[in-house]
């Protein structure tokens, strides 16, 4: 292979809420800077001239929403309400140059699980900064605060907690209709438990 194998691990899903304070804060750290340095890149008119696309609200949603009603009617109304703020949301920061997919299975950690390699470029996008925060409500509130803060930390701006959670729930939807289309069973069942999870700690 013409590239150096990168070192350090991916991060099981269920190991995150279990990480220790000090741990979860030194990865946030680490996530906060990779995304503040990421951004500082190119300037979002230039990516877009480059052909990177504008990031969009998910249009599948609806297709979603059909299927929760028939087979999960405890997850519809809460998918209903989540997909109302969705469609509300407003945007009042400049857009930046995003990596855009920042996620378990995108990062890697070495044995102190500090942060030592990112893969997967494929998905740059230009947008507002809370999509590139949406995933990581995924796996832990704490684990998305302590990111959100450090970047915060970092840039000087402010980035809204509820924005970065709708726009899990949109993540969520669009996987689901996905999932559902392409016959992906994994795909459907993570979604509908991340979507279980949020709405066990109230929407």
């Amino acid at each position: 292979m013409a590239y150096r194998v990168l070192p350090g691990r991916f991060l099981e899903e269920a190991e995150v809420p279990k990480l220790k304070r000090e741990a979860k804060q030194a990865l946030a750290q680490d996530l906060a800077r990779f995304a503040f340095e990421f951004h500082q890149l190119m300037p979002a008119q230039e990516a877009l001239r480059a052909g990177w696309p504008a990031e969009m609200l998910e249009r599948e949603a609806e297709f979603s929403l059909v299927y929760l009603r028939e087979s999960e009617p405890e997850l519809y109304d809460y998918a209903c309400r989540a997909q109302d703020k969705i469609r509300r949301l407003v945007f009042d920061q400049a857009p930046a140059f995003l990596y855009d997919d920042l996620h378990l299975e995108n990062f890697l950690v070495d044995e102190q699980l500090r942060l030592c390699g990112v893969i997967d470029f494929g998905d740059c996008a230009v947008g507002d900064r809370s999509y590139e925060f949406r995933y990581l409500r995924r796996y832990d509130d704490a684990f998305l605060e302590a990111t959100v803060s450090a970047y915060e930390a970092l840039s000087g701006l402010k980035i809204d907690r509820k924005t970065c959670e709708w726009l899990g729930w949109e993540d969520a939807l669009g996987d689901l209709a996905s999932g559902i289309k392409e016959k992906q069973p994994g795909a459907m069942e993570n979604a509908l438990r991340w979507m279980r999870n949020w709405t066990q700690k109230g929407i």
